[in-house]
């Protein structure tokens, strides 16, 4: 078993990209009947966020796990391997491992510590349990994650004031506009993130505020814990010339947003001055929006400058965490090399204990007559024999568990005697 992970995020890919990986809520537990089906992955989860798509597995062997997860991601989203290679990162064993804590943790968000990515693994596995594609060793590492989390939380300040997206969202809207209390907005969806951004609208002084979702209940129940109006989702077109900032956060698998609605808008509120932040993927406003005059338009990539301004204050913090992340890595892999150690003895004793056996069965009709007493002498010495053979690698084996290339010797103990294999007979 080794841990491959395949995926790509804000750093390695541009919002296009992100766009075309990009898996919708109601289809994720398809998406992972899908890739759980391919050739040797035995663990799946799916981590589909705002700024990164990516698929956590377990597989029988690292490049066949590779191999199928990217024949997974050519066939769910239809799109070319070569047109997304260059974009994608793999991780295996200790960098998969170092990576998971990472973004847990926050380290690897592109706004640094923000920690909403936390809650969105735990959904992603929550989504594999419901698909049975998670197992024993992506549910350890999981937990082994959260526990990384909650160190770095109590033992550094990375946490303190630590900003999401929508903090960043709101920030860039009153850099452009100063006050917030005389802007009227708009904010399209329900979900975490549009949540966040009106908390992130109230601490910022917005006062008019119009909340708008497809189902409509949900919101109704996030606009009544901030007092702010809500308008059914086909009217919000009608909307948009009264909204100065519109904040859109949907989960849709297209652009609800497009330019003639736009286009429209600006007519009637006389070209005055309109702010878009779409801090969703799949992106929710066309981009052609943004080409409309006095109509400004910023998507997640836009709001890096004001993330990486944030990450320069959170540096020395940050180094601390990483600390605590390579610490808790190393402690991980202890374990892992403690189980696949473990499990390797009991297959090197099991083969060696296979082939004494066959040996007697083969002797015994040559030794003629012999006592019994005499042929359990045989017996007995063979398995003498046996274990002071074996004495020497398992002893070595035992006392490398601790240290993480423990498992990189199970691996070559494993392929020196063909462990979990047939041998192959050839044909006399």
């Amino acid at each position: 078993m080794e841990l491959v992970f395949v995926g790509l995020n804000h750093r390695t890919a541009p919002i296009e990209i992100r766009d075309r990986l990009a898996i919708v809520p109601a289809r994720l537990s398809a998406a992972l009947t899908q890739a759980a089906g391919q050739t040797g992955l035995s663990e799946v989860v799916l981590l589909s966020t705002c700024n990164r798509s990516e698929v956590w597995t377990v597989a029988d062997d690292s490049q066949v796990g590779m191999a199928s997860i990217q024949a997974f991601l050519r066939d769910y989203h239809g799109i070319a391997i070569e047109q997304i290679e260059p974009y994608l990162y793999t991780h295996t064993e200790e960098n998969a491992v170092r990576h998971m804590l990472r973004v847990v943790s926050g380290l690897d968000s592109m706004v640094l510590g923000e920690p909403q990515i936390a809650g969105q693994v735990k959904e992603a596995f929550e989504a594999g349990r419901g698909a049975c594609t998670t197992g024993f060793l992506l549910e350890r590492l999981y937990e082994h994650a959260l526990h990384t989390h909650k160190r770095i939380r109590n033992e550094t300040r990375l946490g303190e004031g630590a900003v999401s997206v929508s903090y960043v969202a709101v920030e860039l809207a009153r850099k452009i506009f100063g006050d917030l209390s005389q802007r009227r907005i708009l904010v399209l969806g329900a979900g975490e993130m549009s949540e966040l951004a009106l908390g992130c609208l109230q601490d910022a002084g917005a006062r008019t505020v119009r909340v708008c979702n497809r189902t409509h209940h949900k919101a109704v129940d996030l606009a009544d814990r901030h007092n702010w109006e809500v308008i059914l989702w086909d009217d919000f077109p009608a909307a948009l010339p009264e909204a100065d900032i519109v904040i859109s956060s949907t989960g849709a698998p297209h652009p609800v947003v497009r330019s003639a609605m736009v286009r429209e808008a600006m007519a009637r509120r006389c070209n005055k001055e309109i702010f878009f932040i779409d801090i969703a993927t799949p992106r929710d406003v066309e981009p052609e929006v943004g080409n409309l005059y006095n109509v400004f338009l910023f998507n997640l990539d836009d709001l890096n400058a004001i993330a990486e301004e944030n990450r320069r204050r959170r540096q020395s913090e940050a180094e601390a965490a990483e600390r605590i992340v390579e610490t808790e890595t190393q402690a991980f892999l202890r374990w892992l090399a403690t189980l696949d150690v473990k499990e390797i003895i009991v297959e090197l004793r099991k083969a060696f204990n296979e082939v004494r056996r066959e040996e007697l069965e083969r002797l015994r009709p040559k030794v003629g007559k012999c006592s019994e007493r005499d042929w359990e002498m045989v017996v007995q010495f063979s398995n003498r024999l046996m274990n002071k053979f074996l004495h020497q690698p398992l002893a070595i084996l035992r006392e490398t568990w601790p240290d993480s290339k423990a498992i990189g010797l199970a691996d070559a103990v494993r392929r020196l005697f063909r462990l979990g294999k047939k041998p192959e007979t050839k044909e006399k």
